[in-house]
């Protein structure tokens, strides 16, 4: 799972680092602050994941965070990043578009004549390619919201803390009619709350993982690409 998830996120995260090098390069100092905390959260929010962070908060001097309600805020957590996401996708897309100016000056430092048609193939590869890097900047983040919001409803998880799923032990009762006696003990364990918690969780937590891990390394390799240019 993590190989096939690390696969499809690969290049898209590599293309939102990109953005986010040029973005935060051309943008005013508020949007700068809003674009490095937009890629500073899920690193926050992995954090939130950990065991020991958890047991800080759960089990030490704050009485009023239970473990229902420390569970709401870390996905409350990622709807905000999906949030900011959306938010700052104009800087980004504007920062993709101005890659064929930036291409175009390059290419004027370079002796040789180029033909005016091959100028204009450049920019339209760029035009052409804007829909597919859309894409690619927002799968990963509301990949992740969807998973989060799956592990939220099947979690039985509220973001208001009047219900804590870590006191319940047995899956609701099913219909009469669905029941089985061949597949009862298997639909059970299937249904039950705290299998899909601890499934669900352990796909978020593999997003996140690969969702910070692969755009450390392409801001890494952006931002050395962008001082060399």
């Amino acid at each position: 799972m993590f190989s096939a998830l690390a696969s499809m996120t690969l290049f898209p995260s590599l293309r939102y680092s990109t953005m986010y090098i040029r973005a935060s390069l051309d943008s005013s100092k508020p949007m700068q602050l809003l674009l490095h905390i937009t890629f500073l959260l899920p690193i926050f929010i992995l954090t939130l994941f950990m065991n020991p962070v958890k047991r800080h908060f759960v089990e030490g001097r704050y009485d009023f965070i239970t473990p229902s309600r420390f569970e709401a805020a870390r996905i409350l957590l990622i709807v905000i990043w999906a949030s900011l996401r959306l938010l700052t996708a104009k800087a980004h897309f504007q920062s993709f578009l101005d890659s064929p100016f930036r291409k175009l000056q390059l290419l004027q430092k370079e002796t040789g004549y180029i033909k005016s048609n091959d100028l204009q193939k450049l920019i339209i590869q760029y035009a052409q390619y804007f829909c597919a890097a859309a894409l690619q900047y927002f799968l990963p983040v509301f990949l992740t919201l969807v998973v989060s919001l799956i592990l939220k409803n099947l979690g039985d998880i509220d973001f208001f803390g009047t219900y804590n799923p870590m006191t319940q032990t047995e899956p609701k009762e099913m219909p009469a009619e669905i029941i089985d006696s061949n597949s009862l003990a298997s639909l059970r364990v299937l249904l039950n709350f705290n299998a899909q918690k601890a499934f669900w969780s352990y796909c978020l937590v593999n997003l996140l993982i690969i969702n910070v891990a692969l755009t450390a390394f392409g801001t890494i390799y952006s931002y050395n690409f962008v001082q060399a240019n």
